[in-house]
């Protein structure tokens, strides 16, 4: 069931048809093409295409997010009478900004539009938290989707407890797939107890005036409906029972204890849960690895926990019956650069394995449209380095690779029309390492996405004297340094840098839409599809929202099944000069499979750890293919998610390898 804010932030109305169409469990479709819900004349509350004044095309897309605020956790309401630091940010208007000018803002001075910029997520539409300010969650935004949608059965009574409630999986699929105001949605991580009684008392109130529910707006009222046209007819009192999935779990090494729980979903995945608020005597079952927030049931307190099976039992009273999920927005939009993972511990960043590139060097950043929205030949992203605050040293690649320029039209440089992806270079990568050039000590050289120095104290001499021990690998330490960019002579730019490049990049539309048109051509007329009709021919005009993601260093994000973003490179040995003997003299020593297993896990990026690529989809299996550029191992194919027992690691790894 399709609800406000599951595809993009537009009103959605369900057919028969579709109703028809969705089970709710694992059946349910993994992709909700926005098109099959447009265009319904006549039915309350469908998506309407605004008819003219509107604009699609020639804008600059990218926002600072809530998280890279300095007051991230205290923000309040622009005040005219005190002074703010560049980098703080206040709300004005029911927007917030971000004070971008360096000299900050003297008191008594008024808002000007001119000295700050929106942050990502302003105009969000779900309930925002900010009664605990200090809270590591202030600021962000939630919304409830039920799974109980007011619809009605074949037999013409409601659906009712039928046993369909909506699997975990399920849940955290289309929480992680939903956007409000820009910002990713992701299954709702509960960090405080104060953050846990604002989602229940978001569930529970019916007005901020009731009594207890001082600062809250229920989900409903802030939804501007009603409870039985928000939760469903069956939840239409604030008596009724409701089962929440949360993104707590520890489904990776389950125990009846929960001892392994972590959040599963969002900026905090993989990581222990500081905070637990379960019922007495729960949990209970190594079986029910995934956990939910209890409202109105009986002989329970409100607000606690339960752990459940992926798709619970479900009983007839509505026992256990997931109603619905909490979607959280905040947090989760910026560059992560520093990874503590001892916090309680510490907040130095010093343990051996506490990772801060915070101020690392980076020599290529990506600008990146989703696949899953992208529109070859329609959309385009490019650097506009005449913007205000464009770097001088920073532009677009427009090298002859695969992954740089692939367009002929000089107004998109470093646009990769096959992928989706804008790259942008620095001045100061260094030029590819090459097996015929000479490198006098302390050269710079960028190979297999990384930056390497000659520390060898002498010259390195190409051509067909190269000898292994001179190439840079990690197996030739005292000859080539590998750079993570956190060294003081490491070149290129910080992330700070990198931002105002990202703040430089416009996003264009070629199916422009005329702002004076009187009819748009992409709204859909009664009865028929939408289409723009030129010269030549009649083609089909794309709808919908696109994400674009902003990510540094050289490789491609990909999305994973297991919820975490995975990176992939196809990692090259060196070779001697083309026409030289023995030209693949490295591979010629590197071909057994341990070597490269043994290669992989010294390998890291931004921090995180490599290992030999396992293939655990189909889809893993085309990113797999796109990199490679010849014949190279990987890891294995990983059957199931259950292949997590330590004595199967040596068995092409597995799951649990990662954590």
């Amino acid at each position: 069931p399709v609800q406000k804010g599951d595809v993009g932030d537009g009103k959605i109305a369900l057919t028969s048809e579709d109703v028809n169409d969705l089970t709710g469990q694992e059946a349910s479709p993994l992709k909700i093409p926005l098109s099959n819900y447009i265009g319904q004349e006549g039915v309350a509350g469908d998506i309407k295409i605004q008819l003219k004044n509107n604009s699609n095309t020639n804008f600059y897309v990218f926002k600072r997010s809530m998280e890279q605020c300095n007051n991230a956790t205290t923000f309040t309401l622009f005040d005219p009478d005190l002074s703010y630091n560049e980098g703080d940010c206040a709300e004005f208007e029911d927007k917030l900004y971000y004070l971008e000018k360096d000299d900050g803002k003297a008191a008594d001075a008024d808002f000007s539009e001119d000295d700050w910029s929106e942050v990502l997520g302003s105009g969000c539409d779900g309930v925002q938290f900010t009664t605990n300010s200090g809270n590591s969650s202030y600021g962000h935004y939630y919304k409830y989707f039920s799974t109980a949608p007011n619809v009605t059965s074949g037999n013409g009574g409601d659906l009712g407890y039928n046993r369909d409630s909506i699997d975990w999986w399920e849940a955290k699929r289309r929480a992680e797939a939903s956007t409000c105001g820009g910002m990713r949605g992701y299954l709702v991580s509960i960090d405080s107890a104060q953050e846990n009684e604002f989602i229940k008392d978001a569930v529970m109130c019916d007005a901020s005036t009731d009594s207890g529910c001082s600062g809250v707006t229920p989900f409903h009222v802030a939804a501007g409906e009603t409870r039985a046209n928000y939760y469903g007819v069956r939840l239409d009192a604030k008596t009724d029972q409701h089962y929440v999935w949360l993104s707590n779990s520890d489904w990776r090494l389950p125990t009846g204890n929960a001892a392994n729980m972590q959040s599963e979903s969002g900026p905090n995945m993989g990581e222990s849960n500081g905070y637990t608020n379960w019922q007495s005597g729960e949990p209970n079952s190594s079986a029910e690895p995934y956990a939910d927030m209890e409202i109105n049931r009986a002989n329970r307190v409100n607000g606690k926990w339960n752990d459940l099976r992926r798709i619970p039992n479900c009983s007839d009273t509505g026992l256990d019956c997931i109603t619905g999920y909490v979607v959280e927005y905040g947090g989760f939009d910026s560059l992560r650069l520093r990874y503590n993972h001892n916090p309680t511990e510490d907040n130095d960043f010093t343990d051996d394995d506490d990772v801060d590139l915070e101020n690392a060097k980076v020599c290529i950043a990506r600008a990146t449209i989703e696949k899953d929205t992208y529109v070859a030949g329609e959309d385009f992203l490019t650097y506009d380095d005449e913007a205000e605050d464009a770097p001088s040293d920073i532009s677009a690649d427009t090298s002859a690779t695969v992954d740089a320029d692939t367009t002929d039209d000089d107004s998109y440089d470093g646009w990769n029309e096959n992928t989706g992806v804008l790259t942008l270079v620095h001045d100061d990568k260094p030029a590819d390492w090459g097996p015929d050039i000479n490198y006098t000590n302390g050269s710079f050289v960028w190979y297999n996405n990384r930056v390497w120095k000659n520390i060898s104290g002498g010259t390195i001499t190409g051509g067909a004297s190269l000898e292994i021990s001179q190439t840079p690998t990690l197996y030739n330490p005292e000859v080539w340094k590998f750079y993570d960019g956190t060294e003081p002579d490491a070149p290129c730019s910080d992330a700070d840098e990198w931002m105002q490049a990202f703040e430089s990049i416009k996003y264009y539309n070629a199916l422009e839409v005329d702002p004076d048109s009187e009819t748009n051509p992409f709204a859909y007329e009664e009865g028929g599809d939408a289409v723009l009709e030129d010269e030549d021919n009649t083609v089909n005009a794309s709808l919908g929202e696109r994400s674009i993601l902003f990510s540094l260093g050289p490789l491609h994000i990909e999305e994973h099944r297991d919820g975490y973003n995975h990176f992939y490179e196809f990692y090259e040995f060196p070779r001697r000069a083309s026409g030289n003997s023995n030209n693949d003299i490295f591979n010629d020593k590197n071909r057994r499979m341990n070597e490269s297993f043994s290669l992989a896990n010294k390998l890291s990026y931004f921090g995180k750890r490599a290992y030999l690529a396992t293939v655990t989809s189909a889809a893993e299996n085309d990113i797999i293919t796109e990199k490679a550029v010849g014949n190279g191992w990987f890891g294995g194919i990983g059957q199931n998610t259950d292949q997590d027992d330590p004595d199967d690691l040596d068995k092409c790894g597995g799951i649990i390898e990662r954590i």
